[in-house]
């Protein structure tokens, strides 16, 4: 069980640092001594932060505690798992399916019962009280919502599973929930420490009730989904792969067709018709009438060749500077530029082709160019990676730095892994999401009209 609550009447202990290793204190600690204007040289880590506000300014503790919050949810859980619904739920029927959410999940060992009156169907944030070690143990630690003129917009939730890592330490396994009431999605992020967790059988400390430990993202996402945000909101969209599959092709042609649809226009107008001279030629001398190539099997073979061409004057034209081919995609005002792909063609047969870094767009690499035509009858893609603009508003041209994403198309999921190793921010997971989520939902519309 969980230490005991200590009195802090009289003293004060943080008990939150199992949460630090989720983002970056140094920016936090900075973050919050500009916003409410704290000069104290003494305050050189979180714990010292809290003890100060405690101390001499516990009116800031509400705020304080959000912004860790956010610092938690937003920084460091990589992997978001993105679903849909169809459900308006007002306050008060949050407020209900939240305190039945918190009694099944919370209000039982190994949570001290002295915790359960802090945690209100209307908010509450523990993060820096709450020290459960107990292997297995699985809590809420964190929930808020706002609204707008009695309107909920959305809500955030902290879901907390205590593991063992390989060196025998506790660790948080943490999934972050943001429902956004108002667009009608939800996300999921979980951060991969699965390699990490101790998945041995010989956890003898752990009761066997609470031995139901999970060791991968997939399983923490499935438990989630399953005990807090499906008693939430109802109507979640089922994910349909064969939609979003599509929707991933249509934004990796479209990325594609805006950046290099003037270059293909130019190779085309000078050579289509000289190709087409030579493939006439050259099956003149190599077959006779009764198996020569119909048609349809000349114009494929002339799509290859011209878009081996475009990969050479491509080359002919930038060389080696990928980074202008960025520039160009930032200049055209695009949100960013594929990086990566994985297809399956329309025989059958699957390719797959990335660039070198997430500054170099695919489109700039010659293996895209010769899987093309395969790619164009493909329609589909399995997984496609994107470099996303962080200047997403486009307010400096010559900002061109990126954050590279790898969204998967899965049987039952839709998962976007961002993959920098520095901190994310709300903002920029919010606009990759969106940009993901417009594509899917205008896909499914098309698929609908199409059954009518």
């Amino acid at each position: 069980m969980g230490d005991a609550i200590r009195d802090i009447s009289t003293s004060y202990f943080f008990r939150g640092e199992k949460f630090l290793e989720y983002f970056n204190t140094e920016v936090f600690l900075k973050t919050v001594k500009e916003k409410f204007k704290i000069i104290n040289e003494d305050i050189v880590d979180v714990s010292k932060l809290y003890r100060y506000i405690f101390e001499e300014e516990p009116h800031l503790k509400k705020e304080v505690d959000e912004l860790f919050f956010e610092q938690v949810l937003y920084s460091n859980l990589k992997n978001v798992y993105v679903n849909t619904f169809d459900d308006e739920v007002s306050i008060q029927t949050l407020e209900q399916r939240m305190k039945q959410v918190l009694k099944e999940v919370n209000m039982k060992n190994p949570i001290p019962p002295q915790y359960y009156p802090s945690m209100k169907e209307s908010g509450f944030n523990l993060m820096e009280e709450m020290y459960i070690t107990e292997i297995g143990a699985k809590f809420i630690v964190a929930y808020d919502y706002k609204e707008t003129n009695n309107k909920l917009t959305n809500s955030r939730i902290l879901f907390v599973e205590s593991i063992r890592d390989k060196n025998g330490k506790v660790r948080y396994f943490l999934a972050g929930i943001d429902i956004n009431f108002k667009e009608k999605f939800y996300l999921i992020m979980i951060r991969n420490i699965a390699d990490s967790i101790d998945k041995s059988n010989n956890l003898s400390d752990i009761q066997e009730e609470k031995a139901e430990m999970d060791t991968t993202i997939l399983q923490l996402y499935n438990r989630v989904q399953t005990n807090v945000v499906s008693k939430i909101v109802r109507n979640i969209t089922e994910i349909k792969p064969s939609v979003d599959r599509k929707a991933l092709y249509s934004l990796c042609e479209k990325l594609d067709t805006v950046l290099l649809g003037d270059i293909r226009e130019t190779v085309n107008s000078k050579i289509r018709k000289l190709v087409e001279q030579n493939i006439d030629n050259t099956f003149a001398e190599l077959f006779n009438q009764e198996i020569m190539p119909g048609q349809d099997e000349k114009e494929e073979l002339a799509d290859n060749m011209e878009s081996l061409l475009v990969a050479s004057y491509i080359k002919a034209f930038y060389g080696n500077r990928s980074k202008k081919i960025a520039e160009k995609a930032k200049d055209l005002r695009l949100p960013g530029y594929s990086t990566k792909f994985t297809f399956k063609g329309n025989r059958a047969n699957k390719g797959s082709t990335q660039s070198s870094n997430s500054k170099e767009p695919v489109s700039a690499t010659d293996m895209f160019h010769s899987l093309y035509i395969s790619f164009k009858g493909s329609m589909n893609l399995e997984n496609l990676g994107i470099s996303w603009f962080e200047d997403f508003n486009h307010t400096n041209k010559k900002n061109t730095h990126v954050v590279q994403t790898v969204a998967y198309s899965q049987a039952n999921q839709f998962r976007v892994v961002f993959r920098p190793r520095r901190d994310l921010n709300k903002e920029l997971i919010y606009h990759v999401i969106r940009q993901l989520n417009e594509q899917r939902k205008y896909q499914a519309e098309q698929e609908q009209r199409g059954n009518i």
